[in-house]
């Protein structure tokens, strides 16, 4: 089964992919704020909004959590005026409901008890039945689809034009609020995919313990824990149980 420090690594790998995500729109987005607009003021504003997105990117992530309060300080300055506020609230609006997803996500993916289901801490203590377990690995992966699902939507275009749509604003604004958060080409499908993969990873893991669990319930009479160890009483309950932990995550 996957030890700590891999499911902890897993999680780092998503909060880059995801920043990385917005390091490079915001990227894309300054080499062409200038084919938006002939307005220097709007040009300017819009660099300075796309600084912050670069600071945010920066400081999103420390100490291995999400800094919410760090990206709450940063956007308490407000740099547009007139119309182009709209463009800075949306924008805001999106940012806090990506890193607050992603919090949930790093959350719950960093739960220790994803890898240790089968530990001989947990077999001492919810075997031979398996209750809290089998009730944990249900709870937890509608937990993790959730959060897949909620952060494939953040990612998506439609649904992060809707921030600025519902300001009813021009399209010039739209424009320049798309630029600032999607980019011109859009969000990579190669990150999205690569971000459900590892996602998927923690979910695997909770199917895997779940098939070996399912097993030890069902075969109660043969095997007990003895030193900390699994001992099997049938060969053919213990092959089982081997060729499902030895599964490819």
């Amino acid at each position: 089964m996957e030890t700590k420090k891999k499911n902890n690594n897993r999680v780092w790998i998503i909060i880059t992919i995801v920043v990385s995500i917005i390091c490079i729109l915001s990227c894309i987005a300054t080499a062409i704020f200038v084919l938006v607009t002939n307005n220097i003021k709007d040009t300017n504003e819009l660099k300075a909004l796309n600084d912050q997105v670069n600071r945010i990117a920066d400081i999103g992530y420390q100490n291995n959590k999400v800094n919410l309060d760090g990206i709450e300080n940063e956007m308490k300055s407000t740099i547009t005026t007139g119309k182009r506020k709209v463009v800075e609230e949306a924008l805001e609006e999106y940012t806090m409901d990506l890193y607050k997803e992603v919090d949930t996500t790093i959350n719950s993916l960093s739960d220790q008890k994803i890898t240790s289901l089968l530990s001989p801490d947990n077999i001492s203590k919810d075997g031979k039945e398996f209750k809290v377990s089998k009730e944990y690995i249900t709870t937890k992966k509608k937990e993790i689809n959730d959060n897949k699902d909620n952060l494939n939507k953040l990612l998506k275009e439609d649904n992060i034009m809707q921030y600025i749509e519902k300001k009813k604003t021009s399209s010039k604004y739209e424009e320049m609020f798309k630029l600032l958060a999607i980019g011109s080409n859009g969000i990579p499908e190669s990150d999205i995919q690569q971000l459900n993969k590892l996602i998927d990873k923690n979910i695997r893991v909770l199917e895997i313990s779940e098939e070996a669990i399912n097993l030890l319930s069902s075969n109660q009479d043969k095997w007990n824990l003895v030193n900390n160890q699994v001992v099997f009483t049938d060969q053919a309950t213990l092959d089982k149980y081997n060729e499902i932990i030895k599964q490819e995550i």
